[in-house]
C-alpha cells in the first residue's frame, strides 16, 4: 500500500510539472519543432548516452575493486544499463536493483554492493554543487542575480556532501560501532543482527579510505557530468539554437545544473521536472521562446530514455542468459 502510494505521488509531481512546463506552449506548435530536429544530433546524443553508461561502469568498478575486482567490465556495464532502465520506470529503483543484479549474477555479497553505490551517489552530489557553484560563479556570475537564493543553497549543499563524505570516509574505516551500540541498546538480539550487515556496506565504502581514488573517481565523476552537458549542447545544435540564439558551452553548463534538480524530484525519469527546469534555464536566462526550450528538452530527454530502456532492455536478456548458461554448466 505505502508502495502504491509513493507512485501515486510520483505521478502527481509529474503532472504537476508537466502542466507548468507546458504553460505558454501550444502542443501543435510543440510538435512542430520537435520534428524539426537534426537527425546526425539524435544519433550524437544515442552515442553519448552509451557512452555515459560505460563511464558510470568504469567508476563503479574503481569503488568495489576491493572487494569484487572478480566481476569484469562487460558484466558490470550490463548492470549499470538495467540499472538505467530501471529508473525510467520506476524512481530510485535502479540502484538497489543493480546492486542486487550483480549478487544475483555474480554470487557477490549485496552489502558491500550497496555500500559502494552509496558512496557514488554522494560524489554525485557534491560535484554537481561544485560544479554548480562554479558555473554562477565564473562562468555566470550576471545570472546569480535571477535567483539570489543560490547564494547560500550551493555552499550549503557543499559543506553538507563533504560532511557527508567525511562520515562516510569514517564508517568505511570501521568506525561505526557507535551504530552498532545504539541499535544495541533498542535490542541487544538486534545490534547482533545488524553488525554484519552494517560492516558489509562499510567494506563497499571502502574506496573512500584511499586519498588516491578520491582524484580517479572525481575524474569519471567530472567526465559523467560534462557529458551530460554535451547531450545538452547536441540538442542545441540539433535544434538550431547554437546559431539563432548562440547557446555555447557556458549555456550547456547552465542548463546542465538547473536541469539536474529534476533528479531530485521523485518521479519516472524525471519525466515534468526536467522539461521544466530545462525550459525554466533558456527562457529565463537566454531568451529562447518557451516553445523552442521545451521542444529542446523533449527531444533531449526522450532521446536519452529511450536509449537507456533499449540498452537496458537488451542487457537483462543478456544477464538472464549468461546466468542460464552458468547454471546450465554447473548442473
Amino acid at each position: 500500500m505505502r508502495k502504491i502510494a509513493q507512485y501515486i505521488f510520483s505521478i502527481g509531481l509529474t503532472l504537476l510539472f508537466g502542466y507548468l512546463a507546458l504553460a505558454g506552449v501550444e502542443s501543435s506548435a510543440l510538435w512542430q519543432a520537435v520534428q524539426e530536429v537534426a537527425a546526425q544530433s539524435v544519433g550524437f546524443i544515442v552515442a553519448i548516452t552509451l557512452v555515459r553508461i560505460g563511464l558510470r561502469t568504469w567508476r563503479w568498478q574503481m569503488m568495489m575493486r576491493s572487494f569484487a575486482g572478480h566481476i569484469g567490465y562487460v558484466v558490470t556495464y550490463l548492470a549499470v544499463a538495467i540499472c538505467y532502465a530501471a529508473n525510467v520506470v520506476v524512481p530510485r529503483s535502479g540502484d538497489i536493483l543493480r546492486a542486487v543484479l550483480l549478487g544475483w549474477s555474480d554470487r557477490a555479497a549485496v552489502g558491500p554492493l550497496l555500500g559502494s553505490v552509496a558512496a557514488e551517489r554522494v560524489f554525485d552530489v557534491l560535484l554537481l554543487a561544485l560544479l554548480a557553484g562554479s558555473v554562477f560563479t565564473l562562468l555566470a556570475p550576471q545570472h546569480m542575480s535571477v535567483y539570489p537564493q543560490l547564494a547560500w543553497s550551493i555552499p550549503l549543499v557543499i559543506v553538507a556532501g563533504a560532511l557527508l563524505l567525511l562520515l562516510m570516509s569514517l564508517f568505511a574505516a570501521g568506525r561505526f560501532a557507535l551504530v552498532v551500540r545504539l541499535v544495541g541498546r533498542i535490542s541487544p538480539r538486534l545490534g547482533a543482527l545488524v553488525e554484519p550487515h552494517i560492516a558489509a556496506v562499510a567494506q563497499g565504502m571502502d574506496s573512500l579510505r584511499r586519498p588516491r581514488q578520491y582524484a580517479a573517481i572525481a575524474g569519471v565523476s567530472l567526465l559523467l557530468h560534462l557529458s551530460y552537458a554535451g547531450l545538452i549542447y547536441v540538442g542545441y545544435w540539433g535544434m538550431g539554437l547554437t546559431v539563432a540564439y548562440d547557446l555555447g558551452v557556458e549555456a550547456a553548463l547552465l542548463t546542465m545544473v538547473v536541469s539536474a534538480v529534476s533528479f531530485f524530484v521523485p518521479t519516472p525519469a524525471g519525466i515534468g521536472p526536467f522539461h521544466f527546469f530545462f525550459k525554466e534555464a533558456l527562457t529565463t536566462f537566454y531568451a529562447v521562446p518557451p516553445t523552442e526550450a521545451l521542444a529542446c528538452a523533449t527531444v533531449v530527454h526522450a532521446t536519452y530514455n529511450l536509449t537507456y530502456l533499449v540498452a537496458g532492455g537488451l542487457a537483462a536478456l543478456a544477464v538472464q542468459g549468461r546466468r542460464w548458461w552458468q547454471d546450465r554448466n554447473t548442473a
